[in-house]
């Protein structure tokens, strides 16, 4: 799914999937960004004013992509993902790094842009 403004992003589930995942203690939504670069930030900041908690992985982000533990774990955590990273000439490294993680998750959306 290619996210192309915030009105789109909202259309896209974010204000309909706001209701408590089954395997959390939690009520409050968690979101997961792969990929925390310029457009990222503002879907991000969406989500927290909407009540998300965001764990995120790039340059701004809260985790490092190749901290496979700490990744699996908040990825475990999240009901929504969100990745923003660019594919490479081998495919996409979110999903060769954590697809199997990923699938778990409610909610799964693609974020690009043309810089």
């Amino acid at each position: 799914m290619s996210i192309g403004s915030y009105r789109n992003f909202k259309r896209a589930g974010l204000t309909l999937a706001t209701a408590r995942h089954p395997r959390h203690t939690s009520s409050m939504p968690r979101l997961f960004i792969f990929g925390l670069g310029y457009s990222a930030r503002h879907i991000a900041a969406l989500a927290i004013a909407r009540g998300f908690e965001v764990v995120s992985t790039g340059a701004a982000g809260t985790l490092a992509f190749d901290d496979a533990g700490s990744v699996r774990a908040a990825l475990a955590a999240a009901s929504h993902v969100l990745s923003s990273v660019p594919p490479s000439a081998d495919g996409d490294p979110v999903l060769a790094a954590y697809g199997d993680a990923v699938a778990r998750v409610r909610w799964v959306g693609y974020l690009s842009s043309t810089g």
